[in-house]
């Protein structure tokens, strides 16, 4: 039996214009779901037609099976098979979140599209639809970038079905801050080195979710820069800390796999010298980091999830001090150091700055008397004119590190203030990476009032860290980066706080009453009242 289903598309913005594919009518065998297997006859996407094939694992995953660009003159190949998140026929849609293609004649370019398919029951078979074809950037999830979109959206992001994980355990994986910054170039001068810090908490499923940290060990690896690509500080970093150390391993002996340590009830793996460069030179500030959990006695694999590992050059000290951004504008900055401070620094170089301005994240305590890193930087461009932006000095024009698509949370002023405020509150005694905002300074409840703990230490639901189900600073879910969002819609259907969408992300039945998060009901059917668009912190920083 066979049925016919209209295609019908929306415009679509792809790399900043429109796309309007046609109208086309197919023909549709049947869909089993006992088969596990769903062939595709034809996605038509930008005048393409594409046969794709899926298989459904025992665990009701999605597996990407092939991707054939038939109407090509020349033969094409899926990039990487890839599992996407797990299903319930239930749920009446099957979403895709990246199919991509590219051509095997060496043309470097890539096509990339999400993809829902509507289960369509009928009394004696089920269907397929073929719904909502949207263009995302390659590869926001399976890996790459195409150009410098890295923040291109996928129109799906808000309006994903999928039902939640039915794994015994899971594994939410984050960075600490939601960006790290470093030079590309050391040679002159270092503000910061290639030192990232990712963090995991693993959790076992059940009608009462527990946190794990006996038992269990966590390896990390670096999925598309595994060569610390783009940086020189190797060849200064003797010279700079002091510390001979061989090329890809970072400060504190770690490298771009290896094994989580365990501190408390999470897992940290502190110092990933990765560099946001791909394996291929592209530039790609949201490089993607796995990490498994396994049962330390055997072996066996618990779960595993991908994470955004945040990391970016782009300082654009350039844009005020003239020169490419690499050795000679650090060497104008090092000289008006020297007009201005009775410095000598231009003529000893490289200039590590911590040596004499003290920095928490660094854990360097400086020299007495000269004002902290923080405080050195935004007070004197603080009193400047015209008075720098937050992207004029931090990533940036391309990046866009804060990518949180929260109502009233997308400017960095909603949460740190003005430059001005930020200064003053750093002259008036505040430690910069240990005095940062607060949620409660927009959020009111008992339930969201961490005290004196900072956002990225502090716990909520149930002993659960705040970062496990709200994600990392400036990327709070929902993201306007795809990549960022991809592990909420594995664990639980759809982007947002965890919970927010489904409690059976930790949850094998939904809770009675109003037992979620923050005094919520279940499936975050409450909200809490916040004013994002008008508070602004008065003692906040850009560095955190």
């Amino acid at each position: 039996m066979k049925r016919s289903f209209l295609m019908a598309f929306l415009g679509l913005i792809w790399l900043g214009s429109y796309v309007h594919a046609s109208i086309c009518e197919y023909e549709y065998p049947a869909f089993e779901p006992e088969t596990k297997v769903v062939d595709i006859p034809c996605i038509d996407f930008m005048s393409q037609c594409y046969h794709v094939v899926i298989s459904i694992d025992d665990k009701n995953r999605l597996i990407l099976e092939e991707v054939e660009d038939v109407g090509a003159s020349v033969p094409t190949s899926a990039l990487e098979a890839s599992v996407v998140p797990f299903v319930d026929f239930d749920a009446m849609v099957l979403h895709i979140p990246e199919l991509r293609v590219q051509q095997n004649n060496g043309d470097p370019s890539v096509s990339a599209f999400s993809v829902d398919l509507n289960i369509l029951p009928a009394k004696e078979e089920t269907f397929l639809e073929i719904g909502k074809v949207t263009p995302v950037a390659a590869s926001n999830v399976c890996g790459g970038t195409e150009g410098n979109d890295t923040n291109s959206q996928n129109s799906s992001n808000s309006s994903v079905h999928l039902s939640p994980t039915t794994e015994d355990y899971i594994v939410v994986a984050y960075n600490d801050l939601g960006m790290h910054c470093m030079n590309q170039d050391h040679s002159i001068l270092s503000l910061l080195p290639p030192y990232n810090t990712l963090v995991a908490q693993v959790i076992k499923r059940g009608e009462d979710p527990e946190i794990i940290s006996n038992g269990v060990t966590l390896e990390y690896r670096l999925l598309e820069n595994t060569t610390c690509q783009g940086s020189n500080f190797w060849d200064y970093v003797f010279d700079l800390f002091g510390k001979d150390i061989p090329f890809c391993t970072g400060l504190t002996g770690n490298s771009l796999q290896g094994q989580m340590e365990l501190r408390g009830d999470r897992f940290f793996a502190e110092g990933i010298p990765v560099t946001p460069f791909n394996d291929d030179g592209s530039f790609n500030p949201y490089p993607l980091a796995e990490v498994v959990a396994k049962d330390a006695a055997t072996g066996q694999v618990l779960a595993s999830t991908q994470t955004v590992i945040p990391i970016s050059y782009e300082m654009n000290c350039q844009k005020c001090h003239g020169g490419t951004g690499g050795s000679d504008t650090m060497t104008t900055i090092l000289k008006l150091h020297d007009q201005k401070e009775g410095t000598s620094l231009a003529t000893n170089t490289p200039v590590l700055c911590q040596d004499c301005h003290a920095d928490p994240a660094l854990n360097a305590k400086g020299v007495s008397g000269i004002p902290n890193l923080s405080l050195a930087t935004h007070g004197k461009h603080a009193g400047v004119s015209p008075q720098p932006t937050c992207y004029d000095c931090h990533p940036g024009p391309q990046t866009q590190c804060l990518r949180t698509d929260i109502e009233g949370m997308q400017t960095c002023e909603n949460c740190h203030g003005t430059l001005e405020q930020m200064a003053q509150g750093l002259r008036n005694g505040r430690t910069p990476w240990l005095e940062e905002p607060k949620c409660s300074q927009c959020h009111q409840g008992s339930e969201i009032d961490t005290g004196n703990e900072l956002y990225r230490n502090a716990k909520g639901h149930h002993g659960v860290y705040c970062e496990t189900c709200h994600y990392e600073p400036h990327a709070w879910w929902p993201s306007k980066l795809d990549r960022d969002n991809q592990q909420a819609i594995t664990l639980q259907g759809g982007t947002g706080p965890l919970g927010s969408v489904s409690c059976l992300a930790c949850h094998t039945s939904v809770p009675d009453g109003d037992e979620g998060p923050h005094g919520l009901g279940a499936n975050g059917s409450k909200t809490s009242e916040s004013d994002h668009g008008e508070k602004k912190a008065k003692i906040g920083d850009d560095d955190d």
